[in-house]
């Protein structure tokens, strides 16, 4: 039990905090595929290994995620069929219409979510 106590007090009381948001598409860790989820899996494991961040990851819901991370928190996003559908719809909308800022419905609730981590 002691060294769980340690390493708080080393690492974790000075640590600066980051919010990291996954596209929403597919979920991170990255276990159906995904460059940007892959991308972001590294990062969170590099940082489980150097230790610089304590990371809260939001990203969709997923059975298959097992968080072993000590330093990352994933916040899950539970996404319904038809919001997933409107959301894929939309997001490839705005990947064709460039001018345009996406508004996704999974973006508000990822904005919700993202508030009551902060209260």
């Amino acid at each position: 039990m002691w060294p769980f106590f340690e390493y708080l007090i080393r690492y974790r009381l000075d640590m600066k905090r980051i919010a990291i948001v996954a596209p929403c598409i597919l979920p991170v860790p990255a276990t159906k595929g995904g460059a940007v989820e892959g991308l972001i899996t590294r990062l969170i494991d590099d940082n489980e290994q150097d230790k610089c961040f304590e990371i809260d990851l939001y990203t969709l819901e997923d059975n298959e995620i097992i968080s072993n991370y000590l330093l990352t928190t994933i916040i899950s996003i539970r996404d319904n069929n038809r919001i997933h559908c409107i959301n894929r719809v939309i997001d490839k909308y705005y990947r064709v219409v460039r001018n345009k800022s996406a508004k996704r419905p999974i973006d508000h609730i990822v904005l919700e979510l993202f508030i009551q981590r902060m209260l």
